[in-house]
């Protein structure tokens, strides 16, 4: 395990928890399509698709708490704060393993991961195929979230110990020094700066 890895993950998540108290934390898988995609261009699979996923979920974040407002509904702020790794499956395929951090009052679940709108899972869905140019929702296949993806903490009087530390050991996966290559040519990690 790379521990400096370890130690920018358990400061995103302190990060997060100081932010917002109350955290729901999200794992999913970003993969990358096999071949071209039946569209006009070519999927935007580079490294800059990453940020590009980021940027796009937040600005859907930003629209979504927008909308809310304008229909009177009762808004809580929301930072997202991420960690990412990329990794390389043993057919040398690039995917991407990603912890998202949200406001727990204003994101307090995924949503069914079925449908095309209307929740946090096709928000994430889409900001990936937005990230990599290709339509949605004909490519939703391409954001995986494994079993058990959602965490909820709490930093109250009574800090949320247990769910805390089966954070970091569940997140522990996205420090494995296995399948990463790690090297000056390529970032293989990367999370909030704030």
């Amino acid at each position: 395990m790379c521990q400096h890895y370890m130690d920018r993950i358990q400061e995103t998540i302190d990060k997060a928890l100081l932010c917002h108290h109350r955290t729901l934390a999200v794992r999913v898988d970003l993969r990358l399509p096999d071949v071209d995609i039946d569209t006009d261009m070519d999927a935007a699979t580079d490294p800059a698709c990453i940020s590009r996923f980021i940027e796009s979920l937040k600005a859907q974040i930003k629209a979504d708490l927008r909308r809310k407002i304008k229909t009177n509904k009762q808004v809580h702020s929301c930072v997202l704060r991420y960690v990412w790794v990329k990794e390389f499956s043993q057919e040398g395929k690039k995917h991407y393993h990603v912890l998202l951090l949200l406001n727990k009052h204003a994101y307090g679940f995924l949503g069914d991961y079925t449908k095309e709108s209307g929740n946090l899972a096709c928000m994430i869905s889409r900001a990936w195929a937005r990230a990599l140019r290709v339509a949605y929702p004909e490519n939703q296949s391409l954001t995986y979230f494994p079993d058990k993806p959602v965490f909820y903490l709490a930093y109250q009087k009574e800090f949320s110990f247990n769910a805390y530390t089966e954070l970091l050991y569940r997140s522990s996966y996205l420090a494995k020094f296995k399948s990463k290559s790690i090297g000056p040519d390529e970032r293989s990690f990367g999370c909030s700066q704030y």
